[in-house]
């Protein structure tokens, strides 16, 4: 029925990405939608918060403008959901299989551990960027419901950098689980990384102490960056391919020589 491991992978995860994307989909309308409010009201009593608060809450400005908002409370909130499903499909995609004895019979066929390997990622890759394709969709439903004007770049450049962020920590989850075999230790490890992560860059702007830390943080390269009037910036693109780039080549080479036992 399926030519090849990719689209076979992604035809097993039809349905969460039907589930997962109508969420993204219509939360991001609704949050787009509270637009308004938030320009009235909220940015307003920014302009009383102590400075050290607005490096974590962003400034009064940016919630007068819908480019400000959408980065600040739809680009950096909504991605979260991107994260987390990217991080439960990475945890369920080879060591989840290999629990269920399904990766044991896989490889029994005449296929190679390296294509596996390849292939579920990819499909991975396809299903976040799907899903990110329509949290951009929401953003601009959501500007048209409301006759604001929004840039389609500035909104793609946003999506394409929040789903990097994502994908960063979704391929440590699959390379931890990848060269392990522990669901566990996968979800443990990719979790922790991405809380202490956005802790880090979340204060690195107040605690001088956390500077240098923050570069090992994926968030660091997105959040707060100005998106739609900077554009993509190669210092913040390029760590981030590099990272994606690490873990996949890392989680590759120790999946390839680890034992796998039969369940």
């Amino acid at each position: 029925m399926f030519k090849n491991i990719f689209t076979k992978s992604i035809y097993e995860r039809r349905w969460g990405i039907a589930g997962w994307g109508v969420a993204m989909l219509l939360a991001t309308i609704f949050i787009m939608l509270v637009f308004p409010v938030m320009k009235d009201s909220f940015g307003v009593q920014l302009e009383s918060v102590p400075d050290s608060l607005k490096a974590v809450l962003g400034e009064a400005n940016d919630y007068q403008k819908i480019s400000g908002f959408t980065e600040l409370q739809v680009f950096a909130q909504m991605m979260f959901l991107t994260i987390i499903y990217g991080i439960i499909l990475a945890v369920a995609t080879l060591v989840g299989e290999e629990k269920q004895g399904v990766l044991q019979t896989l490889l029994a066929a005449p296929v190679s551990r390296t294509k596996v390997y390849w292939h579920k990622l990819l499909a991975l890759v396809l299903i976040l960027t799907v899903i990110s394709l329509l949290m951009t969709a929401g953003i601009l439903v959501g500007a048209a419901i409301l006759k604001e004007p929004i840039s389609i770049i500035g909104t793609l450049e946003g999506a394409l950098m929040q789903l990097l962020v994502a994908m960063t920590l979704s391929t440590f989850a699959y390379m931890v689980g990848a060269s392990t075999g522990s669901r566990v230790l996968a979800g443990s490890a990719a979790g922790i990384y991405a809380f202490v992560g956005y802790v880090v860059t979340t204060l690195a702007p107040i605690a001088d102490v956390l500077e240098k830390i923050n570069y090992a943080s994926p968030y660091r390269y997105f959040m707060n960056t100005k998106i739609y009037e900077n554009g993509i910036l190669l210092n913040n693109l390029i760590p981030l391919i590099v990272a994606c780039l690490i873990f996949s080549l890392i989680g590759w080479r120790l999946f390839i020589r680890r034992d796998i036992y039969q369940q």
